[in-house]
């Protein structure tokens, strides 16, 4: 499943062009960084009347951020597809990159123990391209977060993913990557998008 501006494991600047050369942030992840969807797990029973995300699907994960995601600071670029409503979010002047999904799964299991059957086993393949990762993890409730650092041939970078499962069949994954020297402002935004859960204790 190829995706319009790109899947949603690519890290691509559309918007650099626009800058000035020193403000171009440096951020190139090969297209072979990885593609899967919760269809490769389904069995048995389709839950979803649809496999396609819904209107208010789109709007929440549009919406979602929108305090931090605003025009002056970041371009958009959204696609909407099979099992999920994506977008990606660059921003104007320094090496940093954040994606919001909604994920169906629409299987028997829906989202039940979604971490450790879905999650677990994608996330060194969801930011290998980065370089070498060092990973930790907690859970709080419904929400659980990976924390991802990254020792890159050219820049290192600090990441973080949060998946917070919405129902039975929803999940919302929002991933941060932002390269290294910004970590301060990496926190900042971190802090702005989970109050409560910016990072593991």
């Amino acid at each position: 499943m190829k995706r319009m501006y790109g899947i949603a494991l690519i890290f691509l600047l559309a918007s650099c062009n626009a800058l000035p050369s020193f403000m171009q942030p440096q951020i190139d992840i090969p297209e072979s960084a990885g593609d899967f969807t919760p269809s490769e797990y389904a069995e048995g029973e389709v839950l979803c009347e649809s496999t396609h995300p819904t209107e208010a699907d789109i709007q929440y994960a549009l919406n979602f951020g929108s305090e931090l995601f605003t025009e002056t600071l970041w371009s958009q670029t959204y696609e909407i597809s099979e099992y999920s409503a994506y977008i990606e979010y660059n921003h104007r002047s320094i090496p940093a990159n954040a994606y919001v999904e909604m994920l169906l799964f629409c299987v028997d299991q829906g989202t039940d123990n979604v971490k450790e059957w879905y999650f677990d086993p994608n996330i060194e393949v969801i930011f290998e391209a980065l370089g070498v990762l060092t990973i930790n993890s907690c859970v709080k409730q419904k929400q659980f977060l990976y924390e991802v650092d990254a020792d890159g041939e050219e820049s290192d970078y600090v990441n973080r993913m949060w998946v917070h499962v919405l129902d039975k069949v929803h999940a919302l994954t929002v991933k941060f990557v932002v390269e290294a020297t910004y970590k301060t402002k990496f926190e900042e935004y971190s802090r702005t998008l989970f109050p409560e859960f910016s990072a593991c204790p």
